[in-house]
C-alpha cells in the first residue's frame, strides 16, 4: 500500500475562552459604546464595521479589557508550544486590537494582516446565521495543485475535485459566542455574510513575536530594548 507524506499545513487553534457572562456583557457595552459614538453610519452599509480603521484599535490598552487580553495571552501561549516553538525564545506583545460588529447581509472581505506574526479573533456574541469564519491558503503556491487553475472554487462547485485535506480552496471555521481563534496573521481570511438580525460582535488582535535574545540569532525581530529611534 502506498504512503501518503503530508507537509506544508495550516494549524488553526479554537477554543473556549471561558469569560463569565457578566464580563462579556460589560465589554459589549463598551464596544458598542464605541460603534453608536462613531461618526460614520455602518448598520446599512455592505461592510461590518472595523474598529481599527475608526480611531478604536488598542483595545489591550484599555483597563476593562486587561482581564481579556490576560486570558487570550495564555491561549497564544498554548498555541506556540502546539507548534513545539521554544517556550523562551520569543517575547510576545500585542500591537493592535479592535471590535467589529456585523450586521445582517455584512461581512469581512478576505484579508492578511501583513504587519503583524499571529492574529486572534475573539467572539463576544455570535447570533445564529451570523457567519462563518473563512480562511484560505496565504500564497495561491498550493503545493498539491499539480495543474494550474485546479484549485478554483468552480472546480469544486462542478465536482471535478471534492474538498480534502490535500485539495482545498479555503476552510470555514463554524464559531460560537465565547470562541478563541488564533492562527498565522499572514493567512488569507474573511467572514461570511451574516443572515442574522441581530449583530456578531468579535475582538481581533495583532501579535508581534519578538526575540528574547538575539545572540548568534541572524533572523527574527531583535529585543526591543535594543532598538533605537531616529
Amino acid at each position: 500500500m502506498a504512503e501518503l507524506s503530508h507537509f506544508f499545513p495550516l494549524t488553526v487553534y479554537k477554543t473556549k475562552l471561558g469569560l463569565e457572562e457578566p464580563y462579556r456583557d460589560d465589554l459589549l457595552h463598551s464596544i458598542k459604546k464605541d460603534y453608536e459614538n462613531n461618526d460614520a453610519c455602518h448598520k446599512n452599509s455592505k461592510n461590518t464595521w472595523t474598529g481599527d480603521v475608526n480611531n478604536f484599535e488598542y483595545l489591550h490598552s484599555r483597563k476593562l479589557f486587561e482581564a481579556l487580553f490576560k486570558k487570550i495571552s495564555t491561549h497564544i501561549e498554548e498555541y506556540s508550544n502546539s507548534l513545539n516553538i521554544s517556550d523562551n525564545m520569543f517575547d510576545y506583545y500585542y500591537t493592535r486590537s479592535w471590535a467589529t460588529v456585523a450586521y445582517q447581509q455584512q461581512d469581512i472581505e478576505l484579508h492578511q494582516h501583513m504587519q503583524s506574526h499571529i492574529s486572534a479573533v475573539y467572539y463576544l456574541s455570535v447570533p445564529i446565521n451570523s457567519g462563518k469564519l473563512v480562511l484560505e491558503p496565504f500564497t495561491r503556491e498550493n503545493q498539491n495543485e499539480f495543474i494550474p487553475g485546479l484549485l478554483r472554487k468552480k472546480n469544486f462547485i462542478d465536482g471535478l475535485i471534492e474538498p480534502s485535506l490535500y485539495l482545498s480552496p479555503g476552510a470555514s471555521i463554524d464559531v460560537k459566542t465565547d470562541d478563541i481563534i488564533i492562527f498565522p496573521s499572514k493567512t488569507r481570511h474573511g467572514t461570511e455574510k451574516s443572515e442574522s438580525e441581530e449583530s456578531r460582535i468579535s475582538i481581533a488582535a495583532d501579535i508581534v513575536a519578538v526575540l528574547k535574545d538575539s545572540s548568534s540569532k541572524e533572523f527574527f525581530f531583535p529585543p526591543l530594548n535594543m532598538w533605537r529611534k531616529f
